[in-house]
């Protein structure tokens, strides 16, 4: 899945088109790392989009980085109050607590 984020970043960067990207899977939470570090390039160069904000949220919950995953999904909340999985996901970080 990793590669996949990849080529799309590649091809978003040079073709300028909106890729959906598909949440990573649970092969990927194994190189948790690279994940992360795919994940924070996507929401760099999207920061406007709410997927590329959950998606690392998501995976830095997972590695246990409860309050950047926090401080990401309120970032995003504020630049897309309408992207409901954002709320979702912040109750589910604040639930986990």
């Amino acid at each position: 899945m990793v590669y996949i984020l990849k080529v799309r970043l590649a091809r978003e960067k040079h073709t300028g088109t909106d890729a959906v990207l598909p949440p990573l899977t649970a092969e990927d939470k194994r190189n948790l790392d690279e994940a992360l570090l795919w994940c924070r390039k996507a929401h760099e160069l999207r920061p406007d989009d709410p997927k590329y904000a959950h998606t690392l949220a998501f995976y830095l919950r997972e590695k246990g980085d409860i309050q950047a995953a926090i401080q990401v999904l309120r970032d995003a909340i504020r630049r897309q109050p309408g992207y409901l999985d954002s709320y979702l996901l912040l109750a589910d970080v604040y639930e986990t607590q």
